[in-house]
């Protein structure tokens, strides 16, 4: 069981989360892209707008949800794109 504090806390972590998102999904349809690259061995996400960095887990929120598409551009088959969209 969990404490209305443990409760609270755990509630404002997903809302913060989601505020991400959206935020991301805002930019985007505005009209950036969403770009990953790679520094060193590890993924970076960025945002054609220059609104700067999106972490990882974000960043897979929101490739995730149907009305972000891919633009198909993987270095190799069966990769992950590394320009995604907003539907339009």
């Amino acid at each position: 069981m969990f404490t209305q504090e443990q409760l609270g806390k755990r509630n404002r972590k997903v809302r913060t989360f989601d505020e991400k998102v959206d935020a991301v999904m805002a930019q985007m349809r505005a009209g950036a892209l969403l770009q990953l690259s790679f520094d060193g061995n590890a993924p970076a996400w960025r945002l054609s707008s220059g609104a700067g960095v999106v972490p990882p887990a974000i960043a897979r929120a929101v490739v995730a949800c149907k009305n972000i598409i891919s633009c198909n551009d993987c270095l190799f088959p069966q990769t992950l794109s590394q320009t995604w969209k907003w539907r339009t």
